[in-house]
């Protein structure tokens, strides 16, 4: 009895003190936890069949963990996940809140916020649709070629989105095609970029895309050409008028710059030639190179006297 009077002497100041000494521990307690922030990534999961999400969302969110010290170091940041549930959700706009798996947190770890922690969501009917593929070419062709063409094989995809999106897109492209080092037609394989997380591709991933190359030629004119005699009889000397001789050449353009007058020759054959006496002879051409072609050559032929 002299106990239980004891207990319950002055008993509310005794339960206010119990109390203040609970409220000094949890706040000491607190004093010494920590906090750790997240970026998780978001992922809608459960749409409903035939549906798609038509809205912009954000691909994390900002999660703030709260516990002691020890126990966030055993955080697991890649197995923390934020999902947003669509089970059950109808067409149109629905609120819906963000959740995180809770057995991926370790114990006595508490989730202090989650931003944002509602998503507005757009709910709409999935549409099928068919579309032109369009090449996306990068760098120019080498100095001297020329880009014919550009076929893409298939023309057209099925890709498949919300309806609303789909309405407005007539095209997909390709992954970069690079042009640097091509100097002839190449058919390339090329995946169907798939960046665009509103929509996704049917059967169909990638395409072949011909790039038809043609190398560009210049006509170029060489004027005061010197002329040779050929297969001369050792015996017999010969000379020519003072006519100018020019030739008209084709040659590429890349190499044009590379082009010198003695890479060229003009010349008279002189092999049937018995006695001496002027003749009227062709002039004739001859290349060091076998890209360079004679288009024209002024004039085609030439008195020459043999003595």
């Amino acid at each position: 009895m002299k106990i239980l009077n004891k207990i319950t002497h002055n008993w509310h100041i005794k339960l206010i003190s119990l109390a203040l000494a609970a409220i000094v521990w949890i706040y000491v307690n607190s004093l010494q936890e920590k906090e750790k922030f997240l970026s998780v990534p978001l992922s809608v999961v459960d749409v409903p069949e035939n549906y798609l999400v038509a809205s912009e969302i954000p691909q994390t969110v900002k999660v703030v963990l709260r516990g002691r010290e020890e126990k966030l170091a055993l955080v697991n940041e890649e197995k923390i996940t934020a999902v947003i549930d669509l089970k059950a959700s109808s067409v149109g706009q629905v609120k819906k809140k963000v959740k995180i798996d809770e057995s991926t947190i370790p114990q006595n770890v508490s989730i202090k916020e989650i931003t944002p922690w509602t998503i507005d969501i757009l709910l709409e009917k999935a549409l099928i649709k068919s579309v032109k593929v369009v090449p996306v070419i990068v760098a120019d062709l080498p100095y001297g070629y020329n880009l014919e063409d550009i076929v893409t094989e298939p023309e057209m995809v099925e890709i498949r989105g919300p309806e609303s999106y789909l309405k407005s897109i007539e095209s997909v492209y390709t992954r970069e095609i690079n042009l640097k080092n091509i100097t002839e037609t190449t058919i390339f394989k090329v995946n169907i970029d798939t960046s665009n997380h509103r929509i996704t591709l049917g059967k169909i991933q990638s395409v072949n895309v011909k790039v038809m190359v043609k190398e560009e030629f210049v006509v170029k004119r060489v004027a005061g050409i010197p002329v040779y005699a050929m297969n001369l009889n050792g015996d017999f000397s010969f000379s020519i008028n003072d006519m100018e001789v020019s030739v008209l050449l084709k040659l590429p353009k890349r190499k044009e710059r590379d082009f010198t007058q003695d890479l060229i020759y003009v010349y008279v054959d002189c092999k049937d030639i018995k006695k001496p006496g002027v003749y009227h002879l062709p002039l004739l051409f001859r290349s060091e190179r076998e890209d360079i072609t004679l288009v024209k050559i002024e004039p085609e032929t030439l008195s020459v006297e043999i003595r």
